[in-house]
């Protein structure tokens, strides 16, 4: 009993030590090897009844250092990143820009993640609302 109960209490602990060495946390998972994704966006604006739906591919190169670069096949732009686990959520700031995107990390996986933003705002008494959603893929 003895032998079965410490057998099953190393296999505990060396499944407890390989789970949690294989986080799939964006910030081990997009810097890998040489970083690089493909990112295809989905953006629906809508203000009051009327909406437009705007889609495109980008490629982004994600660094350990927190920066990167993202390119939309002409213009090359560079960004700063971080992630946070408690909140589950990526913040994102291209160079230049005054505020930061916040996104939701919907999906995790080694080779593909989904991210999401959504967000209101009104202006003169028109209310605009901004739904976005980035699918990446890891380039190999």
């Amino acid at each position: 009993m003895k032998k079965s109960l410490r057998n099953l209490l190393a296999i505990t602990f060396s499944l407890s030590i390989l789970l949690s060495a294989c986080s799939k946390a964006p910030n081990k998972i997009l810097p890998k090897k040489d970083g690089l994704w493909n990112a295809n966006y989905t953006i629906i604006n809508t203000v009051g009844a009327a909406s437009s739906t705007q889609t495109g591919a980008l490629s982004m190169t994600f660094k350990d250092d927190g920066t990167g670069t993202v390119n939309d096949g002409t213009v090359s732009t560079a960004f700063t990143w971080s992630y946070s686990k408690d909140n589950k959520t990526l913040t994102f700031t291209e160079t230049g820009a005054t505020t930061a995107s916040i996104y939701t990390v919907e999906e995790m996986k080694s080779k593909s993640e989904k991210w999401t933003r959504n967000y209101t705002i009104t202006l003169s008494g028109i209310t605009y609302v901004t739904d976005e959603t980035i699918n990446l893929t890891k380039v190999d």
